[in-house]
């Protein structure tokens, strides 16, 4: 689900998306199964999607103010393009590498 760059946030010395992504995507979802197991639920995608939509864009909000985004501006709706830019991103790279594993090749 990686791109080939080291750090999309522009980092020269971070390689975590390349490193770790896949490993901890893994781990979360196999955190979130025991979960539900735990709780005796099931919920459906939509609603789990939602739940990791929130947890994106609180992260991503996190991001901004380390970056010393003004949190007026965030709040008025200034982060929205780049988080919908970065969501579409990484839906475009699952759904290339979903098509990857069930056709044993790259296009």
């Amino acid at each position: 689900m990686t791109d080939g760059e080291s750090c999309p946030g522009g980092g020269t010395d971070c390689d975590y998306s390349e490193t770790h992504e896949l490993t901890l995507v893994g781990t979360i979802m196999r955190t979130i199964e025991q979960y539900n197991k735990d709780v005796n639920a099931e919920p459906c995608p939509v609603c789990l999607r939602d739940t990791m939509l929130a947890v994106a864009a609180l992260l991503h909000l996190q991001a901004a103010r380390m970056e010393g985004v003004n949190p007026h501006l965030a709040a008025a709706g200034f982060l929205e393009e780049d988080f919908v830019e970065a969501a579409r991103e990484r839906l475009q790279a699952v759904t290339e590498t979903a098509a990857e594993n069930l056709t044993g090749s790259k296009h």
